[in-house]
């Protein structure tokens, strides 16, 4: 019983690896655009990928399900309003050095990055909308 993941191309967050875990375990690593075939021991096991502890949704699979993983959406413009709305709250306040605006916007992002899932996994039903992606 296999599974076929493919992981889109992203530049964002794409030069390093996801760890692949099902049922828990880590089961191997996938590349930015690559597509790679995992075998599923159970009929309904349990997929989920993390990265410098960002993760994502966890996904049943079973044979001959297609997996397709994205970035979550707030992961590229969180990060572009986090750097401009910090910033510009750190600035209105007087006595507060500019280094405290750059710490406060790196621990709001990796807070984020940490609670909230980072990565989407998402079950296709076609094999065409797999090539499509």
């Amino acid at each position: 019983m296999s599974v076929i993941i493919k992981r889109k191309a992203m530049i964002f967050r794409g030069f390093t690896r996801l760890e692949m875990k099902l049922n828990g375990k880590a089961i191997g690593t996938i590349s930015n655009g690559e597509k790679r075939e995992i075998d599923v021991p159970y009929k309904n096991s349990c997929l989920q990928v993390t990265q410098f502890g960002g993760k994502s949704n966890e996904l049943s699979v079973s044979d001959g399900d297609m997996v397709l993983i994205s970035t979550a959406a707030w992961t590229g413009w969180g990060l572009f309003l986090i750097a401009i709305i910090v910033p510009m709250m750190v600035n209105s306040l007087d006595g507060l050095p500019q280094v405290s605006s750059v710490m406060l916007t790196f621990v709001m992002y990796l807070s984020a990055f940490w609670l909230v899932y980072s990565f989407k996994l998402t079950k296709l039903t076609a094999v065409n909308e797999l090539k499509k992606r």
